[in-house]
Formats: C-alpha cells, sequence, structure tokens
C-alpha cells in the first residue's frame, strides 16, 4: 500500500520530508514549495516543486514521510545554496533515497 499523503496544512517550513512527486526525492519544505536535489544529465543541482495543493498546473509533488528538521536557516533555503545542496545529499543517503 503506498503511502498517504501529508496534506499541506500540516507541512512545516524547513522540515525535510520524503517525495513522492516529478523529479525530487526528498525536499525541504519553504512554505511555497519544496527544495531538493535532482540530477538532469549527471549533473546535480537544486530544484523547486510545488505541493500537489497548491497548484493544479505546477503541483505535482507530494510530501509522504518527515525526514529531519533542516540546519539550515529558512531564509537561505534556496537553489542557489550550495551547503543545503552537501546536507540534502547526506540526508538521501542516510534515508537510502540514493547511494
Amino acid at each position: 500500500m503506498e503511502p498517504l499523503m501529508i496534506y499541506l496544512s500540516q507541512c512545516k517550513p524547513g522540515i525535510l520530508y520524503r517525495l513522492r512527486g516529478r523529479k525530487l526525492m526528498a525536499g525541504v519544505w519553504t512554505g511555497k514549495e519544496f527544495i531538493g536535489t535532482h540530477d538532469y544529465k549527471g549533473q546535480p543541482y537544486l530544484n523547486g516543486e510545488y505541493h500537489r495543493e497548491t497548484d493544479r498546473a505546477y503541483g505535482m509533488t507530494s510530501p509522504i514521510e518527515v525526514l529531519a528538521e533542516c540546519p539550515i536557516a529558512l531564509a537561505d533555503v534556496n537553489i542557489h545554496n550550495k551547503d543545503l545542496y552537501l546536507w540534502l545529499a547526506e540526508e538521501e543517503r542516510k534515508a537510502g533515497l540514493r547511494k
């Protein structure tokens, strides 16, 4: 049985969630979108995806499990933060989402 989605009203900013979506396996909820790691043509980078409930056209990601609290200040959680990328990659390895 597939895990149920964590609803938008239950998502907390600064928390890392296991995701079911298009590109991200895990992401930190910013209050607006999930920021997580994505590999494109062998190059890793940070990418954002919207919660399924936020936007009918672009919201394609469902959080299914809380993984950790992000140690990086919420104001610094963005797609250009190298420290965030390194932390996410390690947390994904711990959760068995990456090798």
